[in-house]
């Protein structure tokens, strides 16, 4: 999963979700006033498990299993490089 943190979305008329892009991945640090780090290596960070937002678009597909029950997919596409 990228990170979405801060992506711009918007509702598609078939009811899906379009995200785009978002934020670096981010791991932890003690040191920082944050806590955490933007993650350099590759692949998911160690401790969330996510990769850079912002060469991603996600795409959020809900479906109704009874009334009480909803559930979604969702579709990660991801570019080697920033596009935006």
């Amino acid at each position: 999963m990228s990170n979405p943190f801060c992506a711009a979305g918007f509702h598609l008329p078939d009811g899906q979700w379009a995200t785009f892009g978002g934020n670096a991945a981010t791991t932890r640090n003690e040191s920082q006033v944050t806590g955490i780090q933007d993650w350099q290596g590759d692949g998911p960070s160690p401790d969330y498990g996510v990769t850079d937002g912002r060469q991603a678009i996600r795409i959020v597909k809900p479906y109704v299993v009874s009334f009480f029950q909803t559930f979604c997919t969702c579709l990660t596409y991801s570019f080697s490089q920033m596009h935006w």
